[in-house]
């Protein structure tokens, strides 16, 4: 959202030492822009990562994609930013749409992640428990291992490779 406002707003960083072309500038502003947030979300996963492992109980029963599920929430938080025309509203707006997401279940969906290769699935268990899986491969019953899990909460977690800690 913020980046698209920085985008919309025509804000770029300049560096009087620099002194770039104005569009060198402006477009290299906003491609620094967007790979802020795919690094916070690549620093994300590593730092996921470092966690010990943990284990769901029982076996799965029903994997769903879960990849555009949140999709229209977040596309709906672009045109948000889209129509915000001052820095405060932007923030205010934003701190508003951050505390309803930290009380959804949608917290750790985050497109970020689809662009990194990883893909989103709701795995039931066989004791009737539905959690957010979040994974870099195309995951089946036959090849979920909720035995080498990261938890992120009480109902997301990282799915991870065997020989990976």
């Amino acid at each position: 959202m913020i980046v698209v406002y920085l985008i919309k707003s025509e804000h770029y960083i300049y560096v009087e030492k620099f002194c770039l072309n104005k569009s060198v500038l402006k477009y290299g502003s906003y491609l620094l822009y967007a790979l802020i947030p795919i690094f916070l979300c690549w620093l994300a996963i590593a730092l996921i990562k470092l966690q010990e492992n943990d284990t769901l109980t029982g076996d799965c029963i029903k994997i769903e994609s879960a990849n555009n599920v949140f999709l229209p929430s977040y596309l709906g938080y672009f045109f948000v930013s889209l129509s915000i025309n001052s820095f405060d509203t932007m923030i205010v707006i934003y701190l508003i749409i951050l505390a309803f997401t930290c009380v959804s279940q949608n917290q750790y969906f985050n497109p970020g992640f689809l662009l990194l290769g990883y893909k989103f699935y709701f795995v039931t268990t066989a004791n009737n428990v539905k959690v957010f899986l979040i994974s870099q491969k195309d995951i089946r019953i036959n090849n979920v291992d909720l035995n080498i899990l990261k938890r992120i909460n009480d109902n997301s977690y990282l799915e991870v490779e065997a020989n990976k800690k």
